[in-house]
């Protein structure tokens, strides 16, 4: 639940400095299923991500080309820390960032 809880304050961070180039979005499941999960979704004009972390310490992350719909990155895992955490948002925001195709 500690990564969940990080994940979200990290959004309302994000959404309290007005940052960057990308716009952000954050979602999470329903409290009463037995595995929680919550999300962030990052969007550029040219790539569109989502880092899913799930309250076991599950991760995946999914960058798309907007106009191909290509998959351009993804990787899966499980982290223990917020500083884990962190790397991923840091990858996320930096793949939906990148203008090469």
């Amino acid at each position: 639940m500690a990564l969940l809880t990080f994940l979200f304050g990290w959004y309302t961070g994000w959404i309290a400095a007005g940052a960057g180039r990308v716009d952000v979005r954050f979602g999470a499941s329903d409290e009463g299923l037995p595995k929680r999960s919550a999300w962030v979704e990052a969007e550029s004009l040219h790539r569109s991500g989502q880092l899913t972390v799930w309250e076991s310490g599950e991760t995946e992350l999914e960058v798309n080309d907007i106009t191909s719909v290509d998959l351009v990155h993804a990787k899966s895992g499980r982290i223990e820390t917020a500083e884990e955490l962190t790397d991923l948002l840091v990858e996320l925001l930096r793949e939906v960032e990148r203008e090469d195709r």
